[in-house]
């Protein structure tokens, strides 16, 4: 994996309802204490994502023959990616809605916050794509996990950028996340699917 696949690859993991929960982080009680748990959690939910797929279909490589495996793992991904970019294209007005539970913040512990990261990683569509998508890739490589390490480091860099700006800017930065927060939810939509894309290229080379 290199950098030109990792970077687009860690946005679209923090895409969506997890960065807009760490910019909300930030307006309430210990803002910096909940948002570095926060951030513990969604690092701690790619790697853990990552590794059950990257797992799974190395047995199933083990135990299957070599072109077999890899055009039933490529075809697999592909059909994944294709449905996670309908998926996407069809709900791209829906992308700005915010979901109920994220009122829960305000009483929430840090148990629960770093919960919260670790469960919209596992449970995101999206971020399953991204995780499937690099356990097929570093397996048809014959790589290693060690080759996604840049990539864990990108998303937990990515995810701690509200934070950053917070503690740089202090009560202007809140604002300012908002404001951008706002152009990814109206136009995360298209870098998805440019992200979706140079998955299925990236397999299939």
């Amino acid at each position: 994996m290199n950098g030109l696949s990792i970077i687009p690859l860690a946005i679209t993991v923090i895409l969506g309802p997890q960065i807009t929960v760490s910019i909300l982080l930030l307006t309430e009680q210990k803002p910096v204490q909940k948002s570095i748990v926060y951030i513990l959690g969604i690092t701690f939910g790619i790697i853990c994502l990552t590794f059950l797929t990257y797992t799974i279909i190395s047995n199933y490589h083990f135990n299957a023959p070599n072109r077999a495996y890899q055009r039933d793992i490529k075809i697999a991904s592909t059909l994944l990616l294709v449905f996670l970019m309908l998926k996407n294209f069809l709900q791209r007005k829906k992308l700005t809605q915010k979901p109920k539970w994220m009122q829960s913040l305000q009483h929430a512990s840090l148990k629960s916050i770093f919960l919260m990261g670790l469960g919209l990683v596992l449970f995101m569509p999206a971020d399953i794509g991204v995780a499937v998508s690099v356990g097929a890739i570093l397996v048809a490589k014959s790589e290693t996990l060690i080759q996604a390490i840049p990539l864990f480091c990108a998303v937990a860099f990515f995810i701690s950028i509200p934070l950053g700006i917070y503690l740089l800017l202090g009560q202007r930065g809140p604002k300012l996340m908002e404001k951008v927060n706002h152009w990814i939810n109206n136009n995360g939509w298209v870098i998805n699917q440019i992200v979706y894309t140079m998955f299925v290229y990236l397999i299939w080379t």
